[in-house]
């Protein structure tokens, strides 16, 4: 099998992951590109960087870093490229940097080779996926009919997966094992030296009877799993049982064995593809002391603010059950903080906020303790691309959620103009003053999008632009439609997406800016994805704009 060790050899990569400020390229440019002519013109610090960096990057990123015109633009690169990868957007610490260079310092201790990148093949796999959960060592050994060079076996539990190592000459440097391509079935990689999970399994001598008058024997699995292991009488391997016809036989002979000696295999099976597919799948497996498990819900709205800037509403819910609560004196308590920071397309620092929603309800029978914690955010924005970081984080116990996405921020100078559509769960007239109101509205967000029949569907959002007449009144008309996302199957074809719901009404205000409410019946939805079609027309010009947003109904 062909082996490349050099690390400047390109990695396949079939994740994507964003561009950072670079032109639009096709794949074949970045592929063909001369990636160990661009590294042999780095500066030697520059290339001991690259040599773990490489791990982390797609073609595209390669490309962007190596073409950079010189080690400033490189450095100003690499500073969008790790904030990017931050796992904690609002905090000053980049907690997956910090990971990556304490693995790369322990890779060049631990493994360490004199050519480049500075560590063998164990120390591309730790610093992609950390030090294993266990490490065990497979002593050489020398016998009549074979020979095998040392080796190690790597155990991680999260994700389950199994690599294995050897020493092929014998010089302490240790490669990776590669799966054979196009053997993927179990069998396949028993045969050329596969792994199982730690078992013995022996099958009583009275089975002879079954073939004939010498017994049956089925060897015993090895107590570690074996990298070198070739030899098929120390392996039980099914497909190569002379003395029974096939699996249907041995099912018949030894049920209950079948299913233990299966599941061990496939649990072998799984533990070692895993390794590969983590590698296809993630560039870098990162495992901080931190807990970043929280659910929560996210939405971005944005409505015109005036003088060419945008209100965007970062709207948050978290369920009350993913928050520690704290009793006492029979009232329940919780607190969440949402922290928002938003860059722009260079990853500079626009803004930032933070809001705490607390939660307070008594814990009598009659209390109505709410399934979700509302909440949102709002930050005033030129139109953009931005780079959003939200996180939301239990005050009581440090628990976090995380989420980041990039936006386009549109401006609204076009005439007529309509806001994002903004769900809620509930649409009152304003009393006093408290964060959800807009005008004389009190909208409460729900940027879950999903609602129970027959609850009905509620959404907020404003018209901009409209043309006014001599009294300063404005004519236009709503047209609203919901089709399903999705096609359904209506026995073997599939039927046409058309509207379930469909409407249209006409109405009147005062200025070129209207706000409008809707609540919709979804006693005839039924359960699955939906999108909200929206169409505004100014009755007086002619014009249209549409707007279009994707909500779910639940039985």
């Amino acid at each position: 099998m062909k082996r490349i060790f050099l690390p400047w050899y390109p990695l396949v990569a079939f994740i994507a992951s964003v561009s950072i400020s670079s032109p639009a390229r096709t794949a074949d440019e970045y592929r063909a590109f001369d990636e160990y002519g661009l590294y042999r013109k780095l500066a030697h610090r520059e290339r001991k960087q690259y040599d773990s960096l490489q791990y982390l990057f797609n073609d595209y990123q390669k490309k962007q870093y190596l073409s950079s015109e010189d080690s400033s633009a490189r450095l100003e690169w690499l500073d969008r490229f790790w904030l990017m990868l931050d796992p904690t957007p609002t905090t000053a610490r980049n907690e997956r940097k910090t990971e990556h260079e304490t693995r790369v310092a322990l890779a060049l201790k631990l493994f360490p080779i004199k050519e480049p990148p500075g560590w063998d093949d164990r120390g591309e796999v730790l610093i992609r996926f950390g030090m294993p959960d266990t490490r065990e060592r497979i002593w050489s050994s020398i016998g009549r009919f074979e020979q095998k060079m040392p080796g190690e076996i790597w155990r991680y539990g999260s994700p389950e997966m199994l690599v294995t190592f050897t020493d092929h000459y014998l010089n302490g440097r240790y490669y990776r094992n590669y799966m054979p391509k196009g053997e993927e079935s179990w069998t396949d990689f028993y045969r050329e030296g596969g792994f199982g999970k730690t078992s013995r399994m022996t099958i009583e001598e009275n089975s002879a009877a079954y073939s004939g008058s010498n017994p049956i024997i089925v060897n015993t699995l090895p107590e570690h799993i074996d990298p070198h292991q070739t030899d098929q009488l120390n392996m039980f391997n099914p497909e190569s049982m002379d003395f029974v016809a096939g699996r249907q036989m041995r099912r018949i002979l030894f049920p209950s064995l079948k299913m233990h000696i299966d599941d061990e295999y496939r649990k072998a099976d799984r533990a070692l593809t895993a390794f590969h597919t983590n590698l296809l799948r993630e560039k870098f497996l990162h495992y901080p002391d931190l807990d970043l498990g929280m659910l929560a819900f996210f939405d971005i709205c944005s409505f015109d603010a005036g003088n060419g800037k945008v209100r965007t509403e970062i709207n948050f819910e978290v369920p009350l059950d993913e928050l520690e609560i704290r009793e006492k004196d029979g009232r329940i308590s919780a607190e969440v903080e949402l922290r928002v920071l938003v860059r722009d397309i260079d990853m500079n620092k626009i803004g930032s906020k933070n809001e705490i929603v607390s939660f307070r309800a008594a814990t009598g029978s009659g209390s109505r303790i709410p399934g979700l914690i509302p909440g949102h955010v709002v930050l005033t924005l030129d139109p953009g691309y931005y780079r959003f970081g939200v996180e939301t984080v239990d005050s009581n116990c440090g628990k976090r959620g995380v989420f980041s996405v990039s936006r386009r921020i549109e401006s609204f100078r076009d005439t007529p103009a309509v806001s994002d559509i903004l769900f809620a769960k509930q649409i009152t007239a304003a009393g006093e003053p408290n964060r959800y109101m807009k005008g004389n509205l009190v909208v409460v967000p729900h940027p879950l999008h999903l609602y129970r029949r027959p609850h009905p569907l509620v959404f907020y959002f404003e018209i901009y632009g409209l043309g006014t007449d001599m009294e300063d009144r404005s004519f236009y008309s709503v047209e609203y439609s919901i089709e399903p996302v999705e096609r359904r199957r209506a026995g073997l074809v599939y039927e046409e997406i058309t509207p379930v719901i469909s409407s249209s009404f006409e109405t009147s205000g005062y200025g070129s800016r209207q706000p409008q409410r809707l609540e919709i019946d979804t006693g005839e939805l039924r359960e699955g994805r939906y999108r909200l079609n929206v169409r505004v027309m100014d009755r007086r010009t002619r014009e249209t704009v549409k707007r279009t947003a994707v909500f779910a109904i639940l039985e």
